[in-house]
């Protein structure tokens, strides 16, 4: 099989897992925790029996590209694409309650027939879009991967700034993003709703850098995205080179001796490892604000959780298929933009991804929910998606395990040595939420207990903000953002 094929393939791949791990998991129509429906509920035996009629149905069809959707009635007045989907509702019985949710539900910034225009746009052209200043820089790691930097050098308000002054009086602050996340995370709701625009308007010099393999980040000195090698990488090497990279080139470009850095999720995990392995940054950072924090994830539930246990089985199964990247931002259906119009019966479907991956539906900004789903996920390797799973089997923060042999070879044991939190100096604040199926409290617990340096670790008063709400959360601003910038203030 040739690269070509399992590109093509990995569309295929991941297209079908996500409607397998949502229909199989979740109830499509109301809001649904993270598999929350047991495999013996009728409700998913509904939807697993109606999955199967719905490929049973002619309404499915194949094309080079994957997937294609298609009637065999060019009458009808669905949409051809939407085919598949409503023959899935009226399968299982739920059509009409579909309907009545969507005409209930007031999406205010979309109108009927209309795709919310930042769906097309990329991030700098998000920003610009909203009157914000925005620089993209490129930095090139020790081991050849070319990163993508996006930069908003002040808010709107400020005047006399320079583009690539070298002085500034602005700290500077990285934000780091989460796995299978980009740029864009930091940006995708209104500017006051938004913690880059706000860190801007407060008077910092905002940087969010993309890690390899993401849509801004997918080139390389030598090898190309379709190149196996390319993608031969876990998050342990995004700690020991993106991260220390990037650091490094927004210190030289703004010539400051040290910044703040904010990480959610993956961003947090990448940082930990960084500092342990390589301690000198330490004093690179001023203050690191951790949101979701990532080490430990033995108490996973949800996705993590339920794929966690096979993750040997998946990943072998992945690399035999000559896949390895994972959910590549234009792999997935329900982020096209007319399949998350709230007039299309398709809605309800983007809502559960949502739903599936861990965020509370009521507290989304749903006007933003096709604009969230055309950047997110933004792709990543198998190999990073695999080594959660293999710390959540292992119960340790430990680095990547190549297996017996492999680790003999890149580490001298049979086994993958832990990472030492104790050698995370930077002074450190935790924000955690009890609703988070990932960064549960429990871990975070375990994670405050070893590093040597919090100076402050505070639960989100919601109990029931869950961990995708730190980013699109309505109310992240009141319940986060107020409170990172308070932190900052004081370091």
């Amino acid at each position: 099989m040739d690269r070509f094929s399992g590109m093509t393939l990995s569309r295929v791949v991941t297209k079908v897992t996500l409607v397998l791990l949502m229909f199989l998991s979740c109830d499509p129509v109301m809001s649904c925790a993270p598999f929350r429906a047991r495999p013996s509920d009728p409700l998913t035996q509904s939807f697993a029996e109606g999955f199967r009629r719905g490929l049973a149905t002619p309404a499915l069809s194949s094309s080079p590209e994957g997937s294609a959707l298609r009637t065999r009635d060019p009458s009808a007045t669905t949409s051809s694409k939407f085919a598949f989907p409503t023959q899935l509702l009226r399968n299982v019985g739920l059509h009409d309650k579909v309907v009545s949710k969507i005409k209930g539900r007031h999406l205010g910034l979309q109108s009927p027939g209309r795709v919310h225009p930042d769906v097309y746009r990329s991030t700098p052209e998000l920003i610009s879009s909203n009157g914000y200043p925005v620089e993209t820089h490129h930095a090139v790691t020790k081991d050849g991967y070319i990163l993508e930097l996006h930069r908003i050098p002040h808010g709107k308000r400020h005047s006399g700034y320079r583009s690539g002054a070298k002085m500034t009086s602005r700290p500077a602050v990285l934000l780091m993003h989460c796995l299978l996340c980009s740029s864009s995370i930091w940006i995708l709701n209104l500017p006051g709703k938004s913690l880059a625009y706000q860190l801007a308007d407060a008077g910092y010099d905002v940087w969010m850098p993309n890690l390899r393999g993401n849509t801004y980040s997918r080139t390389h000195i030598k090898y190309t995205e379709n190149d196996e090698k390319y993608w031969d990488f876990s998050w342990q090497e995004m700690a020991n080179y993106d991260v220390p990279k990037s650091i490094d080139f927004i210190l030289e470009i703004t010539g400051q001796k040290d910044l703040y850095y904010i990480g959610f999720s993956m961003g947090t995990t990448v940082f930990y490892a960084t500092m342990s392995e390589h301690p000198e940054y330490n004093q690179k950072v001023r203050l690191m604000v951790s949101l979701a924090p990532v080490a430990y994830v033995a108490n996973a539930q949800g996705p993590v959780e339920t794929l966690g246990n096979y993750v040997y089985e998946i990943e072998a199964l992945l690399t035999n298929l000559q896949i390895y990247e994972f959910f590549p931002r234009d792999s997935l259906s329900v982020a096209n933009a007319d399949l998350c119009r709230a007039t299309t019966l398709t809605a309800p479907i983007c809502y559960s991804f949502l739903d599936f991956l861990g965020a509370e539906l009521q507290s989304i900004n749903t006007d933003y929910l096709a604009v969230i789903l055309s950047h997110y996920p933004a792709g990543s390797s198998v190999r990073a998606v695999s080594h959660f799973g293999q710390n959540l089997i292992s119960g340790q923060f430990a680095k990547y395990d190549y297996g017996v042999s492999g680790n003999l070879a890149h580490y001298g044991s049979t086994t993958p040595p832990k990472y030492d939190l104790y050698k995370v100096t930077t002074p450190v604040a935790l924000i955690w939420s009890e609703g988070d199926w990932l960064a549960t409290p429990k871990d975070v617990a375990r994670l405050s207990r070893e590093l040597p340096n919090v100076v402050s670790n505070e639960r989100v008063a919601d109990k029931k903000f869950t961990h995708n709400d730190f980013m699109w959360g309505i109310h992240a601003d009141e319940l986060v953002y107020h409170q990172v910038l308070r932190l900052l203030s004081q370091f």
